[in-house]
């Protein structure tokens, strides 16, 4: 619980200022719950922001998310499910904010589920994972388009080297239906080497395939893709620089 006081709450010029309390109020909770072949995660949040001169600007904001991943098959089949509500911008033309208040008032309630399989598996030393995903967002304000959505990504790296080469490869197709608007697909596939070095240093190099960046409807592999850089990992730090090219440049 707290308060905000501003001496020009509308952001107005000289001579024009106004000056008003805002009384902020945010409980949140969290819960969670781990068992054997289970993972529930529950975190909550209510926002409220009252105008003490200006009490038709009030504001009332739900965030939370609430998962629950369960282990179908020991070590191997995963069920992964979702549901939260959050906010977007509704105009990316339009400010944010009318006032000096940290709010974003250019916003609408997001609400999004999302379900789907997992698998995991070690191969020769390797680590293959695949998950799909389904799921469902829907918007508040009818401006926006509440839209499906499926999401396909798949890992499979080498094995785990303190010095020497390793690789990983990694594949990621989107699909978005709207009510109005075409189907939106995206997709990449990409193969990097990696040579570790003394001290977590690891330079390394990608190359693979995307679908026309402008082109949205269609998730055709027909661009190429590189870059090359070096990363470093310590048991604080990650730091990575690289350089290359895609299909926007």
């Amino acid at each position: 619980v707290g308060a905000i006081y501003s001496d020009n709450i509308n952001l107005a010029p000289d001579g024009f200022e106004e000056d008003d309390f805002v009384y902020r109020i945010a409980p949140s909770i969290s819960l969670a719950s781990l068992g054997r072949r289970y993972d529930f995660r529950l975190d909550y949040t209510l926002e409220a922001l009252y105008y003490q001169d200006q009490p038709d600007s009030t504001e009332v904001y739900n965030q939370g998310a609430v998962t629950f991943d369960l282990e179908v098959l020991e070590e191997h089949l995963f069920l992964n499910t979702l549901a939260s509500i959050s906010q977007v911008v509704v105009d990316p033309e339009q400010p944010f904010s009318s006032n000096n208040v940290p709010q974003i008032g250019n916003r609408t309630d997001a609400t999004r589920y999302r379900i789907g399989p997992e698998w995991r598996q070690d191969i020769l030393g390797s680590s293959l994972n695949v998950r799909y995903d389904i799921g469902r967002v829907n918007y508040d304000d009818e401006a926006l388009q509440d839209g499906d959505y499926q999401d396909l990504n798949t890992d499979w790296t080498g094995p785990e080297r303190d010095r020497g080469l390793t690789w990983a490869i990694r594949h990621e197709y989107r699909n978005y239906d709207y009510e109005l608007s075409e189907a939106a697909r995206r997709q990449l596939a990409e193969l990097t080497l990696i040579y570790r070095l003394n001290d977590g240093w690891a330079p390394f190099a990608s190359a693979g395939m995307e679908s026309d960046v402008r082109n949205r409807t269609d998730a055709s592999l027909e661009d190429g893709i590189w870059r090359t850089g070096v990363r470093r990992n310590t048991a604080r730090t990650s730091f990575e620089a690289f350089y290359g090219e895609r299909s926007f440049g």
